[in-house]
């Protein structure tokens, strides 16, 4: 039973994390967004200073405040503004779609950094996805009307995906030297003040009059999705190699859509499905397919080890 244990705790992360974006839409068609992230972050972020100052202790060396404060107010604060704002104009569905290009951005990105050629896999993955984002947006695109998405939606949702990878690719370095529970726990105290200061004075007005549901939301998504879902992941990815856990995370727009669906009654049209496809294809191919002619040729000249 033990050995399964890794493999349950991916699907409980995945059914978490895509289930979020629905939770979001949720909240933030129902309180401002400013006000969604003063409270999220006025639990999340006391939490994390506690586990700094108390568990892991402050270890960052001076050479490196510059760019753990720039991956703190640009990578995190950017992201969760991005987010939370895009999810006021986004349904829940077409957000998770958005959000699983990410990895495709993170792949150019890193090329950007280190100069060097992207995989002719990236770029044939890269034209999938634009194809399945033109598909998603077709409707749209051919008949605007009142029921056609945002473009301040989709906006917002794309740069949530630019300033992840930004925090990714720069905070790399510091991951790797003081690793995920103290970067992580550092990043969001540092980005805690910001996101307070979208406080108003209607804000303790809004949160005292959230009604339950909200409140449920609120902790599903606080509790379930930023504390307990990473603690699986981290249990997961520990235990077992990157190819068997990298795979689950196509599993998290296809969440995303059906929990919409579920949740808050959002239409499945031919067209999400057609491009949120061609979407999830075109990132599957631009990771994967070059990794499988490797292991493929590889497997030709030498018996492949077990994991």
């Amino acid at each position: 039973m033990a050995r399964f244990l890794p493999y349950i705790a991916l699907v409980v992360t995945m059914v978490f994390w895509g289930s979020a974006p629905a939770f979001t839409r949720l909240l933030v068609t129902a309180m401002p967004p400013g006000d969604l992230l003063v409270m999220r972050f006025g639990v999340v972020g006391p939490l994390y200073a506690g586990v700094i100052f108390m568990v892991t202790g402050w270890r960052i060396a001076r050479g490196d405040l510059v760019r753990l404060i720039a991956i703190s107010l640009i990578g995190m604060s950017g992201f969760s503004l991005a987010m939370n704002f895009g999810m006021a104009y986004t349904p829940a569905g077409i957000a998770g779609l958005i959000v699983a290009t990410q990895p495709l951005i993170i792949i150019f990105g890193t090329s950007l950094v280190t100069r060097e050629k992207p995989r002719g896999a990236a770029i044939v993955g890269s034209l999938m996805a634009i194809a399945g984002t033109v598909v998603l947006f077709w409707d749209g695109l051919i008949a605007p009307g009142p029921g056609a998405l945002s473009p301040l939606g989709v906006g917002l949702m794309f740069l949530s995906g630019l300033f992840w990878s930004y925090y990714v690719i720069v905070g790399k370095p510091l991951i790797e030297r003081y690793g995920t529970v103290q970067i992580t726990a550092t990043t969001v105290m540092i980005s805690t003040l910001p996101m307070l200061s979208l406080a108003t004075s209607a804000t303790p007005h809004t949160i005292a009059t959230l009604p339950a549901g909200g409140w449920l939301a609120f902790a599903y998504l606080t509790v379930c999705g930023m504390i307990f879902a990473t603690l699986c992941w981290n249990y997961a990815v520990g235990r077992l190699h990157s190819s068997l856990t990298a795979p689950f995370l196509y599993s998290i727009p296809v969440i995303a859509v059906v929990t919409g669906h579920v949740v808050l009654g959002e239409a499945i049209t031919a067209s999400m499905a057609a491009g949120g496809a061609l979407i999830i294809a075109g990132v599957a191919w631009a990771q994967f397919a070059g990794r499988y002619r490797r292991l493929t040729a590889r497997g030709t000249a030498r018996p492949m080890r077990s994991n």
